[in-house]
């Protein structure tokens, strides 16, 4: 059986990947959109739009799967 500091230490590392992904993601964002307008000839507002989507979903689902169950366990086991 695992103890809840081990879990909360695995969970901790699961939200800062998660983190550091959705940052990268973030400053990628930049590229990504003057490369689609060349590229696929969309406006940059839809690339933007489309782009924001998939980051605002990617954020809560961080904060949702990985952060809070972080400071669950973090609480747990005070």
């Amino acid at each position: 059986m695992t103890s809840i500091e081990t879990v909360a230490t695995f969970v901790g590392w699961c939200s800062t990947i998660n983190i550091g992904i959705l940052l990268t993601h973030l400053l990628r964002g930049i590229v990504v959109r003057k490369l689609a307008e060349r590229v696929f000839g969309v406006t940059t507002d839809e690339v933007k739009a489309a782009y924001m989507n998939v980051f605002m979903q990617y954020r809560n689902a961080t904060l949702v799967l990985s952060v809070t169950p972080y400071i669950a366990l973090r609480i747990m086991a005070w």
